[in-house]
């Protein structure tokens, strides 16, 4: 039986930021070595953003908003 991998990265794309000065969020999703990303669509100030976590900091509407 062979062994399938799946793996989700969410991060910034911090070359190109938008004229508010917010980067782009972005999603990579890996399958078997196979890589596809995505931009989602919703952007954030690089200095709220967790790569750790790949999650928002902080309590604000707008980082809930990307959490969820």
């Amino acid at each position: 039986m062979k062994r399938s991998s799946f793996n989700v990265l969410f991060f910034l794309k911090k070359t190109k930021l938008l004229k508010n000065g917010e980067a782009s969020v972005c999603m990579r999703i890996t399958v078997d070595g196979t890589r596809v990303e995505n931009n989602i669509r919703k952007s954030i100030d690089p200095s709220l953003w967790s790569q750790a976590k790949e999650s928002a900091r902080g309590k604000s509407r707008k980082s809930c908003d990307l959490n969820a």
